[in-house]
């Protein structure tokens, strides 16, 4: 449904890469994507936060944003592909975003965005991430359920279809 990128610590050891970032949910199998804007003697604990990007739907959506790049001038395309920069994405997420969603796909945006919006409210210390400042760690505890009623709805329906929360 979403794919999430972590930041994680490796050893290189000849060809093989180890992940010796510890796991909080017990994953298994790390697929590693280098980044090339950090050193090899980037200080881990100013790592960026996760980036998370929707995965359902967009392939069934590719004719219709090849289509739209298709049909616009060199001048909208340019446009476009500003306005995308300064929110961070790339053009084709732009248009992608702007078609029309169906349930499933709105629920996977809201949890992305609240969980990015939970996670600006961490800071990353010496005995790990930790949400500090003493009034927000209530906030961060509500966003925190929120997220996973969202989750949970998510899996409900990506297991029994778009029927089974259809008013």
């Amino acid at each position: 449904m979403y794919l999430n990128a972590e930041f994680h610590c490796v050893w290189r050891d000849g060809q093989d890469l180890h992940d010796i970032t510890p796991t909080q949910e017990g994953e298994t199998c790390v697929l590693f994507a280098p980044d090339p804007r950090y050193a090899a003697d980037f200080d881990f604990k100013r790592r960026p936060n996760n980036r998370r990007f929707r995965s359902y739907g967009w392939a069934e959506r590719e004719p219709l944003v090849r289509a739209k790049l298709g049909e616009a001038s060199g001048s909208a395309l340019e446009y476009r592909r500003r306005r995308a920069e300064k929110k961070s994405v790339t053009l084709r997420q732009m248009i992608l975003s702007s078609l029309p969603r169906d349930r499933l796909e709105m629920l996977i945006d809201e949890f992305l965005f609240a969980a990015g919006r939970t996670d600006g409210m961490l800071t990353v210390t010496e005995r790990g991430t930790e949400c500090l400042a003493p009034n927000s760690v209530a906030e961060y505890r509500r966003r925190v359920f929120e997220i996973n009623l969202i989750r949970n709805e998510m899996m409900l329906l990506a297991v029994h279809g778009m029927t089974a929360l259809s008013p």
